[in-house]
């Protein structure tokens, strides 16, 4: 697996930079599918995750078994025998040459008639409207679409951070199982975001930890991934994602979130 740090685009929303191997984990879990968007240094545009080597293998083999033959029996109802459909075409062309017929016959005894009730259909309304129009339209067919902008190493490094869920101030304590205690510097109804300078945890990190706060009635028991590292209110740390909440501790986190934001 590749080490270049990807950004993946989600239901109109962008995240990243992530490491190849925690995109690789989404995808086992189903947080994200092979027709979402993906984007790395040196791609020119978006691409589906499953036209990238690096995860293409994480797709799902070929079904083995053989798909049914399609019927080619035709019902009863729509079977209609070649002589009767002959026959019908033969009749619509007889008729077709007998009606001109007449129409000529009647054209020729009565041509000031038939002048006169048949003007000419299409007569040209401002040809030079008309020109004016097409020299236009074949214009901007020639225009062709300026190509991508190549971004320069100062704009690939100020990526904009776009949050999949608003985050809000909160006072907690974070013990990760097999890792230690960490405090929380802020919290979302999809992670929590932890102060930790010096022993940031790899990413990709799949953890089990408890959260204490006094905004909550009791500790809440979650599971998460190491999604990213971040500098927020001039805290250095790492953003754990929830994959696994109680779905009435999640409420209980939602309420906190709402009830905290800024208007």
């Amino acid at each position: 697996m590749s080490e270049q740090n990807w950004f993946i685009h989600i239901q109109g929303e962008t995240l990243g930079p992530l490491s190849a191997d925690v995109i690789s984990k989404m995808l086992q879990q189903n947080r994200l599918q092979f027709v979402d968007f993906a984007w790395t240094e040196g791609f020119t545009k978006w691409v589906r995750i499953s036209e990238v080597d690096d995860f293409a293998g994480l797709m799902p083999e070929y079904p083995k078994t053989h798909i049914p033959k399609k019927s080619t029996k035709s019902s009863e109802k729509d079977f209609e025998p070649p002589a009767k459909k002959h026959e019908e075409k033969h009749v619509e062309r007889h008729t077709e040459r007998h009606v001109e017929k007449v129409v000529e016959k009647h054209v020729e005894k009565h041509p000031e008639k038939h002048s006169e009730k048949h003007p000419e259909k299409h007569p040209e309304k401002h040809p030079e409207k008309h020109i004016e129009k097409h020299s236009e339209k074949t214009h901007a067919a020639k225009e062709v679409a300026p190509p991508p902008k190549k971004l320069t190493s100062i704009e690939k490094k100020h990526w904009p951070k776009i949050r999949r869920f608003a985050r809000v101030p909160i006072e907690a304590q974070i013990e990760i199982v097999g890792h230690g205690v960490y405090h929380a510097v802020n919290i979302s109804e999809g992670g929590v975001y932890l102060d930790c300078p010096n022993n940031s945890l790899p990413l990709g990190t799949e953890v089990k930890f408890k959260l204490t706060s006094s905004v909550f009635p009791k500790t809440f028991d979650m599971t998460g991934i190491v999604i990213r590292y971040a500098t927020e209110a001039e805290k250095t740390g790492f953003v754990v994602e929830f994959t696994r909440v109680n779905p009435a501790h999640k409420r209980a986190v939602l309420e906190y979130v709402s009830s905290n934001m800024e208007e």
